[in-house]
């Protein structure tokens, strides 16, 4: 896998003083660019990298296909962005489309199952990368937290709070705008 470097202005003193959802998301966009750049050489995009990754894996589970409602489900993206994924995945030769819209059924190519080993090389490059020097129970405890997170995150908001949108509603009637 080739190293991408991180951004220069990626000032780590700076980057510690950010609260822990901007971590979490800069971390997550950090996996994001070293997968893209392997992508490249398949042209194969970031979601349907997704898409594809996750039938390889249900392959097994699953010999007549996955549907694309139960991967949008399982995946926590909208059903219109799988079909669309799986568009031009099935154009370019890397899965079979069954039927149309949340119900069609996806199965991988053997062009896809060929490159499996090169997305599993990768994704265990990419672990050891960013787990190096991480004790076996702190890599346990960070799996457990970032669970915990997710379970928060589909859970009902909080009593006395409503969901995030209407905390930045009520921001944004209470601050004046001057131009975006």
């Amino acid at each position: 896998m080739t190293r991408v470097p991180t951004p220069a202005c990626a000032d780590p003193v700076k980057v510690g003083q950010e609260g822990v959802g901007f971590l979490v998301n800069q971390a997550a966009r950090s996996f994001q660019r070293h997968i893209s750049n392997e992508l490249r050489q398949f042209n194969i995009t970031l979601p349907g990298y997704v898409v594809l990754r996750h039938l390889l894996r249900e392959t097994d589970a699953a010999p007549c296909g996955v549907a694309v409602s139960d991967m949008a489900c399982r995946l926590l993206l909208e059903p219109r962005e799988v079909v669309d994924a799986a568009a031009r995945l099935n154009r370019d030769g890397w899965l079979k489309m069954q039927g149309s819209g949340d119900s069609a059924l996806l199965r991988p190519t053997a062009k896809a199952h060929k490159i499996e080993p090169v997305f599993a090389a990768s994704s265990r490059w990419m672990l050891q990368q960013a787990l190096n020097g991480f004790s076996r129970a702190e890599i346990e405890e960070f799996t457990s937290l970032l669970l915990r997170v997710l379970r928060n995150m589909d859970s009902p908001p909080r009593q006395g709070r409503g969901p995030a949108e209407s905390v930045v509603t009520r921001h944004l009637r209470a601050t004046p705008q001057r131009g975006i």
